[in-house]
């Protein structure tokens, strides 16, 4: 009898062990690789699994004739889902191929470029409000990586309810050829509704009230994402802080500033005029040239007084609205699915907005002072 009660308790561990390992081996690589936070020396890489595991990222500096300089792996001992590792004592301009992997086995590959240490030549890519049709969305990210942009702005609304893992579980498969070698910058949409999902997957530079709005220079660019769902009365924080950044940052040839909801629209909601209140006069006394915005689900360039031209880009697979309102400072508008794509060399900076079919909607240039 006591030979049977110790065969059945080995029985029992043997397959507790068993059903543990068989769980561990299930688990994979379900979000990215994705590339976030760029700088001339660090890079954050970010994925996610099924379940808890503990991983690491494997980086190498691709050298001019190919070939892969001596590697460097960083570790992540605790276990998790989510992992975000960030990757420092790098290159400026520098390519970099990189891996990631999971203790049960499960690897992703990909490559990043940092960005540069000098004022270069470089294209990047906005879009907004991808979050309803996914087709669609894939259709844009699709003809996007035609053009091979160094990074990507999202102007909000990514995915249909924050709060909803299932969206964000359908959002990551299809920006995946994109945001495993191309950073990505969102920005808060309405539809985000603040939360703690938007903040876990996004990595992004810190301002003042954590990741809701932030700058980042790259080449001789300075990027500014705002938050426009901050309440109006609460403001004052945000709009002193990007007048210092802009203030601080006259030596850069370009300021882009981009937010959710557009100053000037031509659809069937009220323009944003307490945000002009506001923000116009700062664009204008620092020399702003584009404000880029999403939330109406089409295309519309308007240029206002000062010569600051808005873009709306609320075109990434969200159904289209209705272009009814006849603004004096728009210039082009088209009910369609869109992005855009800048091109920055020098003194001089052209900004083209493409269909989903890759037709030219617009375009529009801009020289440096």
């Amino acid at each position: 009898m006591k030979n049977n009660r110790i065969f059945i308790q080995l029985a029992v561990a043997v397959m507790i062990i068993v059903f543990a390992g068989a769980a561990t081996a299930r688990a994979k690589i379900v979000k990215g690789p994705y590339i976030q936070n760029v700088r001339k020396d660090e890079i954050t890489i970010c994925w996610e699994s099924d379940s808890p595991t503990t991983g690491s990222v494997t980086f190498a500096e691709v050298r001019e004739d190919g070939s892969a300089a001596d590697k460097r792996v960083v570790a992540v001992d605790t276990p998790g889902k989510f992992k975000e590792v960030r990757l420092t004592i790098l290159s400026p301009g520098t390519t970099y191929r990189y891996k990631v992997e999971d203790n049960t086995g499960s690897m992703e590959r990909g490559s990043f470029e940092t960005a540069p240490g000098k004022f270069v030549p470089f294209r990047f890519a906005a879009y907004g409000d991808c979050r309803s049709n996914h087709i669609m969305h894939k259709k844009i990210i699709k003809q996007m990586l035609k053009y091979d942009p160094k990074l990507v702005l999202n102007t909000g609304d990514l995915v249909a309810k924050g709060t909803k893992q299932s969206d964000w579980d359908v959002f990551w498969p299809v920006v995946k050829q994109l945001v495993r070698r191309i950073p990505y910058y969102p920005t808060l949409g309405n539809h985000e509704q603040d939360s703690p999902l938007y903040f876990k997957y996004f990595s992004l530079p810190h301002g003042p009230a954590g990741e809701r709005y932030y700058a980042f220079a790259y080449s001789n660019v300075m990027f500014i994402a705002l938050d426009s769902n901050a309440p109006y009365m609460t403001l004052t924080k945000q709009k002193q802080w990007v007048k210092n950044v802009l203030k601080k940052t006259q030596n850069y040839d370009f300021h882009i500033v981009f937010f959710h909801h557009p100053l000037y629209s031509s659809s069937k909601r009220a323009p944003n005029l307490h945000y002009r209140q506001i923000y116009v006069p700062i664009f204008k006394k620092y020399g702003v040239d584009a404000v880029i915005n999403g939330h109406d689900h089409f295309y519309e360039r308007s240029v206002d007084e000062n010569g600051i031209q808005y873009i709306v880009t609320g075109g990434g697979g969200a159904g289209l609205y209705d272009q009814v309102r006849t603004l004096p400072e728009s210039v082009v508008k088209k009910k369609s699915y869109n992005f855009l794509i800048f091109d920055v060399d020098g003194k001089h900076m052209n900004a083209r907005a493409f269909d989903e079919n890759g037709k030219i909607i617009d375009e529009v240039g801009f020289t440096a002072d």
